[in-house]
């Protein structure tokens, strides 16, 4: 029968078939579908729309649709409350999706080369200044995490200069040149757990006074330089 002011047990009816509706839908609630895939940004919206405009109840075999005017009570507000829960968890499982779909950028360590071996700057320094130092477009401080007879990587603890992606980079590699046999600043081994303060130019570390353990002079030297 149409035209009739809806009673208690066709707001019942309502109440029950827009529950029955939701559990199909949240795969999460007790009664949902076991394997149901995560319902999409678009398809929570769909569904939301579907359910809260066009509601049903049941009647033997047939379906009556209910006016959504004339729904009032619990029945308006289980659709509203509903609409909302919905909502909240597709747009979670959009951005879930997103992320899993393109995950952060890895950065890859910088990698520098120790001073030595074949080239022009092996055999040639100059005096140390800081104005000099200034002008080196590579300097960070870093913890030594990892010494080999061919590398040495060091745990970044702050970029003083240095290219947006370099100073996005965490982590420093210094390869010995051919012809080392170890990896050293000016003669100095590198020793794990100690930090050093490094400068490089095209890719290789400066030795001669501007590179090498943290030490306060050398330390004061950098903050000079690069502030702080």
């Amino acid at each position: 029968m149409t035209g009739h002011e809806p009673d208690g047990r066709d707001r019942q009816r309502d109440d029950n078939a827009l529950r029955g509706r939701l559990t199909g839908l949240d795969p999460t609630r007790p009664g949902g579908p076991a394997h149901a895939p995560d319902p999409t940004a678009a398809h929570v919206e769909e569904l939301i729309m579907a359910t809260t405009q066009n509601p049903t109840t049941s009647s033997g075999t047939d379906d009556q649709l209910v006016p959504d005017e004339h729904r009032s009570g619990p029945g308006r507000w289980l659709a509203a409350a509903a609409a909302l829960v919905l909502v909240a968890a597709g747009v979670a499982g959009a951005l879930s999706l997103r992320g899993a779909d393109h995950p952060a950028p890895t950065v890859l360590p910088v990698a520098l080369t120790a001073p030595g071996g074949a080239g022009p700057v092996s055999g040639s320094c100059i005096q140390f200044d800081v104005q000099f130092l200034r002008d080196m477009p590579v300097a960070f401080a870093g913890t030594v995490t990892g010494v080999t007879d061919e590398q040495v990587t060091l745990s970044v603890d702050r970029w003083y200069n240095g290219s947006a992606a370099q100073q996005r980079a965490e982590v420093v590699t210094v390869a010995q040149p051919g012809g080392n046999t170890s990896v050293a600043l000016d003669g100095v081994e590198f020793t794990r757990g100690t930090q050093y303060l490094v400068a490089a130019t095209d890719g290789t570390v400066n030795g001669c006074g501007f590179s090498g353990p943290a030490d306060p002079q050398l330390t004061a030297a950098y903050q000079q330089a690069f502030g702080g």
